[in-house]
């Protein structure tokens, strides 16, 4: 089993306020194609996000399958990934786990992606 995850980075939304994430929109989205992610997150009200994110972690046999679904819905829709790409990281399991994880998504343009 691999993971792909998506990581919305806090401090790069405005104020670092997590609420600014319309995190409603995203799981309907990526719920469109029958996918479940299991969520990690920082807890609200407690302490300085400035460094956290949160993560969307979906599992799957068959990431090139898994990533095809999520590019569709999430990137390929570009009314919706201008509001997504300046605040996500997109990346996925390699064949040795993350010690070689693939980079499929950055905030910053200036780093190298891969696709699967």
């Amino acid at each position: 089993m691999k993971c792909l995850t998506v990581q919305i980075e806090i401090n790069r939304l405005p104020d670092n306020n997590v609420q600014a994430f319309d995190e409603a929109e995203f799981l309907k989205r990526v719920h469109s194609v029958n996918r479940y992610p299991e969520i990690d997150r920082p807890e609200i009200g407690k302490g300085d996000y400035h460094n956290d994110f949160i993560s969307y972690n979906f599992f799957t046999e068959q990431l090139p399958e898994l990533w095809q679904q999520l590019r569709q819905v999430l990137v390929e829709d570009a009314d919706y990934f201008v509001t997504l790409s300046p605040v996500a990281i997109i990346a996925c399991e390699g064949e040795q786990g993350w010690d070689d994880y693939r980079l499929l998504h950055h905030f910053d343009a200036n780093e190298t992606t891969v696709s699967i």
